[in-house]
This record gives C-alpha cells, structure tokens and sequence, in this order.
C-alpha cells in the first residue's frame, strides 16, 4: 500500500502491519461474501468425507434475509480435532465492510452435566479488547441452562433449553427469560422510542416499535428473502396517516394486491410439506410486504390444508406488522359448527377484524367482521372451484348483497404449475378509500381461501363442487 509512504519513523512498520491485516480480514470476507457456494464445495467435503474437524463459519442475517455480519472460528487444528466441541476458541464475528466488531472467546471447561464446576462460559468483547458481557452455564442435572451477565457479572438474563436438545423433524427452542430489568433499558442517554400514533391503542409488549432515524436496516443492501428472487423492489414507505395501526401505512395508496407464493423445492421433490411463504405486491410489483407461515412439521404434515397456522407478515423493516391466527376448525360444507375462521392483528396482538365462514349448501361464504366482531362485508365465491385455465373469482360484497365493492381472485398460474405445485397467485382489489384495517382483513381472507379451497393434499388438489 503506498498510503505507508506517509507515515514516517519507527510508527511505519506497525502502521504496515496493521494495515496488511485489515485487508486481509477484508478480503477473506470479501472472498466468502462473493463465493458463498464454494464454501460448500471447498470446506464441507473435508470434514463430512474424512472427518477432519474445520473451523465453523457463520453468516448471521435478518429477518429479510439481509447479511449483517459474518462469524468464522479462530481455533487450531490440534484444538478441533481432539478436544471436539469442547475446545477452546475465539470467534471473530465482522460487519459488512469487514471489520472486525465483536470477539467471543470461549475457554475450555468441563461438559459434564453432573460436574457442577467448572462449568461452559463465554466472553463477548464489543469492540475487542472491550468486555461488554458474559454468558455462563447453570447446573442443572436435566435441563440445559444458561445466564447472560452484564460485564459487571450481574444476572440480567437466562436461558433455559428442553430435556431433550434432538432437531429430528422439528426446532429445537431455547427460551430466553428476563431475570432483572435494571440493565436492559438501553445505553447511557437512550430515551426510548417513539410512541404509537395518535388514537390509536398501544401495541402489546414485545412488538418491534420503529427505531429512530438512521435504524441500521434501512441502509444495509436488500438481498431479498431466503429463497425470494433477489433485487426485488421494495414500496417506498408513505408517511403514516393519523388512526392508521404501524406498518399498514402502506395500504392506504393502493386499491389492488398481488399475493404470490413461493416454489418450495423440497415439497415439489418429495411431497414434504414445508411452511407456505408469499411475497406481497402493489400493482406497480413492488414488493410491500413478505409473509411467512408459522407451524411445526408434525401439525403441516398431518392435518394437511385443514392445518391451524400463525401466519407472519413483515415490512420492509423487518417488522412483523401482521398477525394472522387460523385456529383448528370443520372443514366439512355440510356439518354448520365450528366453521372456518381467522383472526387479524395488526400490529401483532391487537385484533383489527376477523374472517368467518358462513354455512351455505352450495356456495362458498364468508363474513368480514371489525375488531367488536360486527358485520362489514361479506365475500361470496362460485359453485365450482376448479381453476382450469381460468381465474377464479370471490365477490366481496355489502352486507344486502347489492353492491360489489371488490374481489379476491385466484389467478392461473399455468398447466406445470397448477398440476405438480401448489404455488398460487392471487389478486385482491379493493376501494382506494376503505378503511385500512379492512383492506388488512381483506388479505386475510385470501390467505384463508387459499388453505380452504387451492392447497393439494397429497398430490390433488382442492376442487370440485362446493
């Protein structure tokens, strides 16, 4: 590097050094952004062919898929190979430009869960060379259990696993529990964040409440979500109107949505279903917002389309903005107790509207109900429902059935799609003027149309005569 040129004296060798391993930190970082498959190819093999232990990388994301840092082991050779998973090691975790942010060192301890000394721990340091807390095992002879301290050794936090830590067919959940609330109320000087919209009722605990101006998220590199095409435009966010629930700003300049829901290539192959995830577009293609189902393998798999689920909805943030709950219902035309039904929560945990189904012999009929379970709109859909090389068309409709005041439709996404896939697409048209909160049922409905009447069980799919 010339720029060593102008530093003069005996500071010129260390100023070099210094300088030399900052770009090699950045260009190992650099390498692994831009090779990301090789990684795979180059380092896997090694250690599943010959069991030879490697050092463990990590890419750590965002709810949007987006990369904010990289972690990669710092441990030797002999350390990996013979101490196992109870070695020693340093893992230096940096930001996007390279830079080493954050050192978590992790000494050798004992792993026996009936030796109640020397028990696992680690230092995190934040920069490094600054310890900023520390996260050390509990004894406890069934369950696993942790403590996150502060860097003055202070319980702050605990951590607490099941009896039986095995990820076969499911996630394995480490709950995260507060112990003292004295040290968890943000840096020196943090005054909190901006409240919620005039009017409007106070979102429950736990809800990610926008940051202040310069949230790191806006300025990171959209990569899109795990599996979404990348480079997708996302909406530009309006200015949020008064009485309008956070994150359904955007709602209130379009009149029409397109739903589009993702291949997932392991239920293509094998018939394994896998949690349904949908981008949501503005007419323009912009993307507004990315939903993503939430339910475990065994309640997928085994009830099928008929399946309860919690169905997550983000923003451009990150933000779950949406909540949609569909609890376990009849899903027989004929039998008129316990119907379909799902509930709205915008923001998540306080309810905007509901969805019920209404029992009919030969049609499809469903009721849109405000947050005090009133009558608002009903949705009314055809006899047949086969979409055969045809859109298919749900009426929403005043309350005397007079005025069409909009639809959801199910378009047709091609012979190779509707036969092999249950992927659908759906459209949403709705009066720019309609309360928001409505237009955010409106998407619910959809959602729950689709599990009822397009989801394939078992390679057929939903159709037929209502």
């Amino acid at each position: 590097m010339q720029i060593s040129k102008l530093v003069p004296g005996a500071e010129q060798n260390n100023y070099k050094m210094q300088r030399t391993k900052e770009a090699e930190v950045r260009l190992a970082f650099f390498r692994e952004l831009q090779t990301q498959t090789m990684v795979f190819i180059s380092y896997l093999p090694i250690q599943v062919i010959l069991g030879t232990e490697t050092a463990n990388k990590y890419e750590i994301k965002n709810s949007l898929g987006q990369r904010i840092y990289f972690a990669v082991e710092e441990s030797i050779c002999f350390n990996r190979t013979f101490c196992s998973t109870l070695r020693s090691c340093v893992l230096k975790i940096t930001d996007n430009s390279g830079q080493e942010v954050i050192t978590v060192n992790r000494p050798l301890r004992c792993n026996s869960c009936w030796c109640p000394c020397y028990l696992q721990e680690l230092e995190i340091q934040a920069p490094p060379g600054s310890i900023v807390g520390y996260v050390a095992q509990k004894w406890d002879p069934f369950l696993p259990k942790f403590t996150i301290q502060n860097a003055n050794k202070e319980d702050i936090l605990k951590i607490v696993g099941p009896g039986a830590t095995c990820g076969c067919f499911g996630d394995v959940d480490f709950e995260l529990r507060i112990i003292s609330h004295a040290h968890i109320s943000g840096p020196p000087g943090h005054i909190g964040y901006p409240g919620p919209q005039a009017g409007y009722a106070v979102p429950p605990p736990g809800y990610a409440s926008p940051g202040p101006v310069g949230f790191p998220v806006q300025h990171q590199p959209v990569t899109g979500h795990p599996g979404a095409p990348t480079q997708v435009p996302w909406m530009p966010a309006p200015l949020p109107p008064l009485n309008c629930p956070p994150g359904l700003e955007y709602l209130t300049q379009i009149d029409q949505l397109l739903i589009h829901q993702q291949i997932e290539l392991l239920e293509v192959l094998i018939g394994f279903e896998t949690n349904n995830k949908y981008e949501i577009k503005n007419s323009l293609g912009q993307r507004i917002y990315f939903a993503a189902e939430d339910t475990d393998c065994c309640t997928r798999n085994c009830c099928g389309p008929s399946r309860p689920f919690t169905m997550r909805i983000l923003d451009n943030m990150g933000r779950e903005v949406i909540t949609l709950e569909r609890p376990l219902r009849c899903t027989s035309c004929c039998f008129p107790c316990c119907l379909q039904e799902i509930e709205i929560q915008a923001p998540p945990g306080v309810p905007v509207g509901y969805v019920t189904q209404t029992w009919h012999p030969c049609l499809p009929k469903f009721t849109i109900q405000n947050e005090r379970r009133e009558d608002v709109l009903r949705i009314s859909g055809p006899c047949v429902i086969c979409s055969c090389c045809a859109d298919i068309d749900f009426e929403v409709k005043s309350l005397d059935d007079k005025y069409v005041v909009g639809k959801i439709s199910k378009h047709w996404t091609g012979l190779i799609k509707e036969l092999f896939t249950d992927v659908d697409n759906f459209g949403i048209q709705f009066p720019l003027d309609l309360d928001v909160k409505m237009k955010a049922v409106m998407l619910g409905a959809c959602f729950l149309i689709d599990f009822m009447f397009f989801e394939m069980t078992r390679g057929e799919q939903r159709a037929g005569v209502w």
